[in-house]
């Protein structure tokens, strides 16, 4: 497989094992006279879920899959993981068309010990009565669920339903909630994550990572979202922020806070936000709401990231200050064709912190050694 800026070169030796069933789902197959075999596979990965225990991984065929809002709420266990995924990177594509569920998502994930990987979510068509105002969701009793190198796109790019998002509850690229309380764990990893919102919106609500559950959000890549690039809010506490580059985003690139339902005097703490790069955004890495003393940031680049009239030098309250923050150009690749590789001389290279937390690869699979790059790539 040949690398890219957007490729893994090791998906293939990523597939999954468990100790349960091997369920199949490709667009040829059937839910109603399918086997959910190779030979004989189901249709759709809401049949698949309908008989998914734990232990069991659901290998997904490329193709485009016409879904409403997969729900998945049977839980794995710590030592019998749920497995989604494309067999292909990307190539499982979910597009919407169908009727929605509740919460307006492509994809709901309620239970704990769930893997979900390798995904395709294009929200070009979930417009109307249909519409999506999320890409990938995780919420209720999620224990220690991961989504893991899936692409998110086009969510809210409709006018009508941007506008009932951002004047109503919202929307994201991929939500990690924690309505309840009791969700912690959560991975949300090597994920690109773009065109959320219309390209006019500027907004508060719109996010591209939503983070309230509390857990690791890391290498990821976000560009071109109404409002900010990865915020956190409600009762958020406890998040590690790693490795994620963010470019052309509309409102800050990292929010850190607490606020609204949820809330307490000690939530919006025990952050650890570390070798991420914001570029080219209305703002850098901002404070907001309730946050405590505990929070930490370490060698950041914020470049070009006060085109809204906010700060390109993080904005942080409590007293505390930065370590290792860079205002100097990353230098990608080429940025304008969204290919966020780090030339040559960049400064990002080999100039972040190993940690802890430690992040052991980068968003294609590359193995991080000794000194790591800055932002979701590792080239060095």
């Amino acid at each position: 497989m040949t690398r890219r800026s957007h490729q893994s070169t090791s998906w293939r030796v990523r597939a999954p094992t468990g100790s349960g069933t091997n369920i199949f789902v490709a667009t040829s197959g059937s839910d109603s006279s399918g086997a959910g075999t190779f030979a004989s596979p189901y249709q759709s990965i809401a049949k698949a879920h309908s008989v998914a225990v734990a232990g069991s991984v659901v290998h997904v065929a490329p193709g485009n899959y016409v879904t409403g809002e997969i729900d998945i709420t049977t839980a794995g266990t710590a030592s019998n993981r749920i497995t989604y995924w494309s067999t292909t990177l990307w190539g499982a594509v979910l597009i919407g068309g169908a009727a929605t569920g509740s919460n307006n998502a492509a994809v709901y994930i309620g239970a704990s010990y769930i893997d979900f990987m390798g995904f395709q979510v294009d929200g070009t068509l979930a417009t109307g009565a249909n519409w999506w105002r999320i890409g990938i969701m995780t919420e209720a009793t999620c224990v220690n669920s991961t989504v893991q190198y899936c692409k998110v796109h086009d969510i809210l790019r409709n006018a009508t339903d941007y506008a009932s998002a951002d004047t109503g509850s919202g929307g994201a690229g991929i939500l990690a909630d924690n309505f309840y309380g009791n969700a912690s764990g959560v991975l949300v990893n090597g994920n690109i994550v773009y065109n959320i919102g219309t390209d006019a919106g500027v907004s508060s609500e719109i996010q591209g990572i939503y983070m309230v559950c509390p857990g690791t959000y890391s290498n990821n890549l976000v560009y071109n979202v109404a409002a900010c690039g990865m915020q956190a809010w409600h009762g958020a506490i406890s998040i590690n922020v790693l490795n994620n580059t963010i470019d052309g985003v509309r409102d800050y690139g990292i929010v850190v806070g607490s606020g609204d339902s949820g809330a307490t005097g000690s939530t919006g703490d025990f952050f650890n936000v570390f070798n991420n790069v914001v570029s080219n955004s209305y703002g850098s890495i901002l404070e907001t709401g309730t946050t405590g003393v505990h929070n930490v940031y370490t060698n950041n680049i914020c470049f070009n990231s006060a085109l809204g009239g906010h700060s390109n030098t993080p904005v942080l309250q409590n007293g505390l200050a930065t370590t290792g923050t860079l205002t100097t150009d990353p230098l990608y690749v080429n940025s304008g064709a969204r290919n966020y590789l780090l030339a040559a001389g960049s400064p990002a290279r080999v100039s972040g912190t190993v940690g802890p937390p430690v992040v052991t690869t980068d968003i294609t699979g590359k193995v991080r050694s000794g000194t790591p790059d800055r932002g979701a790539y590792q080239v060095s």
